[in-house]
């Protein structure tokens, strides 16, 4: 009876933190690089990329990334996707 106490409360533990992990992003936030690298953007985010796959009259959407945009040194505007791990949200 001790282990299986302990087992649901371990999993609920696991269950809040990775409901705490999850990082939502929505167009206008701010952004960064999560890796240390130099000249690192700061970025805003313009949408979730997804794609379609149909199979036999199904459709089912697959999320691909967050699509985000910035400015180089030269004033450029530059549009790329990330992975959401790789973002860091700044305000």
């Amino acid at each position: 009876m001790i282990t299986i106490c302990n087992n649901a409360k371990r999993n609920t533990m696991i269950n809040e933190q990775r409901n705490n992990d999850k990082q939502f992003f929505l167009p206008g936030d701010v952004v960064s690089l999560r890796q240390d690298v130099p000249n690192k953007p700061t970025m805003i985010v313009v949408k979730k990329v997804t794609k379609t796959i149909r199979t036999s009259d199904v459709k089912n959407d697959f999320f691909q990334g967050i699509q985000c945009m910035w400015f180089t040194t030269t004033g450029e505007i530059v549009k790329d996707t990330f992975n959401t791990k790789d973002l860091l949200k700044i305000q």
